[in-house]
């Protein structure tokens, strides 16, 4: 007969937040493919990203792409808005950093023992291998954070350049602008984290570090549910309307 742990104290804590935001986001995600697949019929590559992003909840390694892959989301749906050269260069700045700092932080975190397997075996005395200090994670943790949270930032205040000068009046301008910089919420979740990070020099890793852990599936989370919601105003129009017929 299996035995399994019961969820308690960390754990539960863990499996509570993953659960809502997994359920939020699919929620969230589905509403945007329904918007784009049946009331405009434009499902574009920003779709697909966001879509792929769901699986963000499977490991750290997919946290990463999928949280640069939400992001990316964000930015795409921005760039339909800009229109001067400017806007349209930070946007892209900010994809090429996120899909950099994503990639190399993958790759880091990939390659962190030799051989790779070390990483699950150095438990047992028996196995021999190296793996970086963990100084050095340390370290890298607080870069990646911290880039993370300059183009979490740029991606919830840009909005504001985007409208500034259309003509309309302030109240829509300031409801348009609180709808497109939802892609912030998802930097409190990383500056939050901060402070916990420093616990990866715990010799009680897997303990110490829940707080991390909660912090990382809120952020994905957040990123995929703020670049869905952005893109639901149609929903909203057809609801009312009862038609698609505005197209």
């Amino acid at each position: 007969m299996e035995y399994t742990l019961p969820l308690v104290g960390h754990s539960l804590a863990i499996f509570i937040v993953s659960a809502v935001t997994v359920g939020l986001a699919i929620i969230c995600v589905s509403l945007r493919c329904f918007v784009r697949l049946y009331i405009l019929r434009a499902f574009g590559w920003d779709d697909a990203l966001v879509v792929t992003a769901l699986y963000w909840w499977l490991g750290q390694m997919l946290y990463l792409w999928a949280s640069a892959v939400a992001k990316v989301a964000i930015a795409l749906a921005l760039l339909r808005l800009a229109v001067r050269p400017l806007h349209r260069f930070i946007l892209w700045a900010v994809i090429g950093t996120v899909i950099c700092i994503g990639l190399v932080f993958w790759l880091i975190l990939l390659l962190d023992c030799r051989p790779i397997g070390y990483f699950w075996g150095q438990i047992n005395p028996l196995n021999s291998g190296t793996c970086l200090p963990t100084n050095i994670l340390l370290i890298i943790a607080y870069i990646y954070s911290s880039l993370s949270i300059v183009c979490d930032f740029t991606l919830g205040i840009f909005p504001a350049a985007l409208i500034w000068g259309l003509h309309m009046s302030p109240r829509t301008k300031v409801a348009l602008g609180a709808i497109l910089g939802l892609g912030a919420v998802a930097s409190v979740a990383v500056v939050i984290r901060l402070p916990y990070l420093k616990h990866y020099a715990d010799a009680d890793f897997l303990y110490s570090t829940y707080q991390i852990a909660i912090w990382s599936v809120m952020e994905t989370g957040l990123a995929i549910i703020a670049g869905s919601l952005i893109t639901l105003r149609p929903l909203f129009r057809w609801f009312l309307d009862g038609s698609s017929s505005y197209r």
